[in-house]
């Protein structure tokens, strides 16, 4: 596709002015440092009733001023104003479709099989990439290539629209893998970016996960080959009451301690990252124990305190004298 000004899309609402309404990335070089010609990004956007967002996160994804962008919207046949506000930038998509689906990560899938890019995310209906962020994420490649997948400091925009950002940013370079794996929490992955032809060979996202299929599919990547952090923001995440990722935090917890077991029964036995096993599953109870206490559920809080204190007493029996891995 051809580089996206913000002259060729449709004026903005009234009123609404900045990023990514009158305001876009500076123009691009046609090719890479190198003399390269820039790889094709595929990015999918999952978009069910999101219609309160969704112009201005197409905008921020089109406005990137990217050379070779390949962008993908599949709507689940929303009943709001999405389907309207898509026409309007349809000109621009390589592909849209609009019809029933079984949710977002089915939605994913159902782009991934349509992407013919070299790197591959999905950018959900409520998220604002920042200026510039496809090209410094294609350029983390280049300085790490090596690389299974780029992750991206974000920032974070209450329901007001106020941003704020984490108070520090991870370090840059590559990811703690032990860390990730004990925490099931393998980086950010809105913003980023991640090789999809090792999407494909991971199967894509699992889509009887509602909440935790970036992890899953990000530290299948990262048993794979590293993943990094490179340096400043590329993207807003924004927080507001209804949000899936807010409403689903607990079985986002009951989605990790699954994935725990997945990621680490895909070890060699002789591997001795096995051993950490253990340590993800009792951080992972605690953590749920924490949340159900929060969310006034006091039975099921001790649930899994008791499901964290027997996989202790397991680790002391396996791997007597190993210290716990610290979160």
């Amino acid at each position: 596709m051809n580089t996206t000004r913000i002259q060729d899309l449709p004026a903005p609402p009234s009123g609404k002015t900045g990023w990514p309404w009158t305001e876009e990335t500076p123009a691009i070089p046609t090719t890479m440092p190198d003399g390269r010609p820039w790889p094709r990004v595929s990015i999918v956007t999952p978009n069910y009733n999101g219609a309160a967002f969704l112009e201005e996160s197409i905008r921020s994804v089109l406005l990137q001023g990217y050379p070779d962008l390949e962008y993908i919207i599949m709507d689940g046949e929303s009943r709001d104003e999405s389907v309207a506000i898509i026409r309007k930038y349809e000109p621009w998509l390589a592909t849209f479709v609009s019809e029933p689906d079984r949710g977002q990560s089915h939605a994913i899938n159902k782009g991934l099989a349509l992407c013919t890019g070299l790197y591959f995310n999905w950018h959900n209906a409520d998220d604002i990439l920042l200026p510039g962020s496809l090209r410094d994420t294609v350029m983390g490649f280049q300085t790490y290539p090596d690389a299974s997948y780029i992750c991206r400091f974000h920032q974070k925009m209450d329901e007001h629209g106020t941003i704020r950002t984490k108070k520090t940013a991870p370090p840059v370079g590559p990811l703690d893998k032990v860390r990730c794996l004990v925490a099931t929490s393998p980086g950010f992955q809105p913003g980023g970016l991640m090789r999809l032809d090792w999407v494909r060979e991971a199967g894509g996202v699992d889509e009887f996960l509602e909440c935790a299929m970036d992890e899953e599919l990000m530290l299948k990547l990262l048993l794979r080959a590293p993943g990094y952090y490179i340096q400043g923001p590329g993207m807003i995440f924004r927080e507001y009451a209804g949000q899936k990722s807010q409403a689903l935090m607990i079985a986002r917890v009951r989605e990790k301690i699954r994935i725990s077991r997945r990621i680490f029964g895909m070890l060699p036995a002789n591997s001795p990252l096995r051993s950490y096993w253990h340590d993800s599953q009792i951080f992972a109870h605690r953590h749920g124990a924490a949340l159900y206490a929060q969310s006034g559920y006091p039975i099921r809080a001790m649930g899994h305190r008791l499901a964290a204190l027997a996989w202790i007493a397991s680790k002391r029996l396996m791997h007597p004298g190993q210290p716990d891995y610290k979160i």
